[in-house]
């Protein structure tokens, strides 16, 4: 009988720590670094490889994203669908004050290295401090916050 209590024990201990979250390298808040450019020109027609970018976050977890960008007052939750080696944000059906106007939406997405409400990502590269996420037109480098 002891030796099933010390066994129901353990099993629930390590039950208990399991994780909330299916991935938690992903699932964190992330600080955008910087923005390479593949083609050389960024989303407003300018020629440019690499773009320094400061105060914009990604929060990520489960199966939705927050994007910020303190510098135009800007906040979004989306979808996030994590497809193992991709990722798809999508924040086609967002609200932002009160109102869903995917224009606005998209015109503050620029800022963030991305071009429409719905992106796929591939994760390049994801460590516990380091996550590389890359499109066609953006290749976004953010380290945890």
């Amino acid at each position: 009988m002891k030796q099933v209590l010390i066994f129901l024990a353990i099993s629930v201990a390590l039950c208990g720590c399991e994780s909330a979250f299916p991935n938690d390298k992903l699932d964190n808040f992330w600080k955008l670094d910087h923005i390479e450019y593949p083609g050389g020109t960024d989303f407003f027609g300018q020629t440019v490889q690499r773009e320094d970018v400061n105060g914009i976050y990604f929060g990520m977890a489960r199966n939705i994203v927050q994007v910020e960008n303190h510098s135009r007052n800007f906040d979004v939750y989306g979808i996030l669908s994590d497809m193992t080696d991709s990722i798809r944000f999508d924040f086609s059906n967002s609200i932002v004050n009160g109102i869903n106007d995917t224009d606005a939406i998209k015109a503050n997405l620029l800022y963030c290295g991305m071009d429409s409400v719905v992106m796929v990502f591939n994760v390049d590269k994801i460590t516990s401090n380091s996550l590389v996420l890359t499109s066609s037109k953006s290749i976004l480098y953010l380290e945890k916050w």
